[in-house]
């Protein structure tokens, strides 16, 4: 069965769509409202492998019927259809669930490719490829039924956003570029925007991530694109400080107050140092040759930034912050 649900309030584009997908052998059910869809969705027990949305539609509008769909059914691939280029358009429906989108106007070629790429997806939830299961720290990846769990509860993905897992869970700790991404999942021959990898990955941080602003799993590599790790990052041990006689701090322990015996300050950071107490030797020096009226000679850092030159010392104390 290759079942499709066309959802366009139009009629010669709905025409169009249905003529089209009627020619390479899906059968289609087409409607002309959101009320509609729901009720056509309904009647077949929500039996439909794609479903086809516009956005704008009489009514409950595309948006709306995504989520009701999506709640109902987290297997069906959707693709929404929008007479919009709007960004905020595209990101909310993938965010609501959406797994792709087609900008009108959009040429029979173009349709079909993305319906066959939506479709090939979507029947990979009747097979699995090699091992049943991929273990990542407290994720289990079951390639069989297809469902993700973390600490043994399950996680609702849809068929887009198991691939994205399944993609990421077997090349752990590896830098994947967007474009990769794109291809593997949305196929080679994919014309649209790359940013729909971006609100994937949101969309999937949000289900998996106890704190979606600050992720443990799925990482951001800046200018580059995204990898998974197990949330477990390795940390390089400290290198010992330098001590005299080739020990170092375990058998030769500073004094109380003490920096230990053969430590060498960073040189930024000594130089910061000679910086700030440079300024203030020379604020004193012009406050002892030019005294502010009832102030009298200034001698310490608080004193100084009161005086005429504050500002180098200042200047000179947040450098030595930022080293």
């Amino acid at each position: 069965m290759r079942k499709i649900l066309v959802v366009e309030d139009e009629d010669n584009i709905r025409a169009f769509v249905v003529l089209n997908l009627k020619r390479v052998g899906y059968e289609v059910v087409d409607v002309g409202s959101g009320e509609a869809a729901m009720e056509a969705f309904e009647a077949a027990g929500g039996d439909f492998d794609i479903a086809i949305l516009d956005i704008m539609l009489p009514g409950i509008d595309g948006f709306e019927v995504c989520r009701r769909i999506r709640e109902k059914n987290s297997s069906i691939g959707i693709i929404m259809l929008s007479a919009k280029s709007q960004e905020m358009d595209k990101v909310q429906g993938l965010m609501l669930g959406a797994d792709d989108y087609i900008t009108k106007p959009f040429s029979p070629s173009e349709l079909l490719a993305r319906v066959d790429a939506m479709y090939r997806r979507v029947a990979m939830s009747g097979g699995a490829k090699g091992a049943d299961e991929i273990h990542s720290g407290p994720f289990v990846l079951n390639l069989s039924s297809r469902t993700l769990e973390k600490d043994g509860k399950p996680i609702d993905l849809t068929q887009v956003e198991f691939q994205i897992m399944e993609f990421f869970m077997q090349n752990p700790n590896k830098a994947l570029e967007r474009s990769e991404i794109l291809s593997n999942i949305w196929g080679e021959n994919y014309t649209g925007d790359v940013k729909i990898v971006d609100v994937n990955i949101r969309r999937l941080r949000m289900k998996i991530e106890d704190e979606p602003s600050d992720p443990k799993y799925l990482l951001t590599v800046w200018g580059y694109g995204y990898k998974w790790t197990q949330g477990n990052p390795i940390l390089s041990p400290a290198p010992e400080r330098r001590c005299p006689a080739g020990g170092n701090e375990k058998n030769h322990p500073p004094l109380a107050g003490q920096r230990p015996r053969g430590h060498l300050r960073h040189p930024a950071r000594h130089y910061g140092g000679l910086l700030l107490r440079g300024a203030q030797l020379l604020l004193q020096q012009r406050a002892a040759d030019h005294p502010l009226p009832g102030i009298g000679h200034l001698h310490t850092a608080a004193d100084l930034r009161s005086g005429q030159l504050g500002g180098l010392l200042d200047g000179a104390a947040e450098h030595r912050r930022d080293l």
